[in-house]
């Protein structure tokens, strides 16, 4: 049984589906606020390992984030939690679906973040010289290509986009998975693209100085105006701790005629009765 808080956490909230779930005869319970959020990767591999545990035996999780990734993977149940008030209980596929939809419907875009750097490098690059190296692989280069095999610099609606990321193991009997997004900024994902729940790729084991690529076919495009960054990113086999992240360069869609932020592939039809 996994239980997740994925709005505000507020304290005495948790406290009481802590004490609830204890008195229904879960006495094994493992409360978790943000802790994928902070801390540096050793840290978080850590984090990730004892979670993975309390999976494989069963126990119950109560798992406070806002990453909606995690909450997706990690969880059965979902309860979101807004101002001390339960707005919706559920499969946690759909109670995401709400609160992003929520969330969306309060935000406003008037041009892209200059967040990201030219060139960006995987968030560890970030980190401290002393922080520990936990990676498994690392990403040696990003590319966005037509099915042609041409490097875009723009993006063009409803034609096919090949992301493409090579890959460098560092270490032997590797097993992971991998992801693309599209973003509007460092932190707003528009798209995302995951292997997870993939299970016809090949995610290793790999060893110590293989290199390969990992292609993904974005088919008819639906994005009409914009501007769009790709992310690569590399995970562990758990699929929870991402450690390794490159962006590409900043992607425009190419002016067309219609209206909103989605073009869509469609056949007309008039039959008279």
């Amino acid at each position: 049984m996994l239980i997740v808080i994925p709005a505000h956490n507020e304290e005495e909230t948790i406290q009481e589906v802590v004490l609830d779930l204890k008195r229904n005869g879960y006495n094994d319970i493992l409360v978790i606020d943000e802790a994928l959020s902070v801390g540096d990767m050793a840290f978080q591999k850590k984090c990730v390992q004892r979670m993975n545990q309390f999976r494989e035996q069963q126990k119950t999780m109560v798992f406070c984030s806002h990453s909606m990734f995690h909450i997706q993977e990690l969880c059965d149940t979902a309860i979101w939690i807004d101002k001390g008030k339960i707005q919706g209980i559920g499969e946690s596929d759909k109670i995401v679906g709400h609160y992003e939809n929520y969330c969306n419907s309060k935000k406003a875009y008037h041009s892209i973040r200059e967040d990201i750097l030219p060139n960006n490098n995987s968030e560890n690059e970030k980190g401290s010289k002393n922080e520990p190296k936990v990676q498994d692989c690392k990403i040696n280069t990003l590319s966005i290509k037509s099915s042609k095999g041409m490097e875009l610099s723009s993006l063009t609606p409803l034609e096919d986009v090949v992301l493409k990321m090579e890959v460098e193991v560092l270490a032997d009997g590797i097993e992971g998975n991998f992801g693309f997004a599209f973003m509007k900024s460092a932190e707003e994902p528009v798209a995302s693209f995951l292997t997870t729940d993939i299970d016809h790729i090949d995610k290793g084991p790999f060893n110590k100085g293989d290199k390969f690529t990992v292609s993904l076919t974005v088919k008819n495009l639906a994005m009409r105006v914009g501007g769009f960054y790709v992310l690569g990113g590399l995970a562990d086999k758990s699929g929870l701790l991402w450690y390794e992240t490159k962006f590409s360069k900043l992607l425009h869609v190419e002016a067309n005629k219609g209206v909103g932020p989605l073009l869509m592939e469609s056949a007309w039809e008039v039959d008279q009765m």
